[in-house]
């Protein structure tokens, strides 16, 4: 699976392994760390609260799903 399908899937699916999110929406950035580094990141809002929680960094998860998978 390459890095981009992973984060559709996380993104599309995160309600099914964390039932706390199943309610909120979830969107997909690129972000650019102080240090210059770009990571991917998973941003959760809660439509009632109207507010973003923290950035999940899905770059650290794709590389141990793909040592899980060899």
């Amino acid at each position: 699976m390459q890095f981009s399908d992973f984060c559709d899937y996380v993104c599309e699916n995160i309600g099914e392994y964390l039932p706390e999110y199943s309610d909120v929406e979830a969107q997909l950035r690129d972000t650019k760390k102080n240090n210059g580094v770009e990571l991917r990141s998973l941003c959760v809002r809660d439509e009632n609260l109207n507010e973003y929680g923290s950035n999940i960094y899905l770059d650290y998860y794709y590389k141990e799903y793909i040592l899980s998978n060899q």
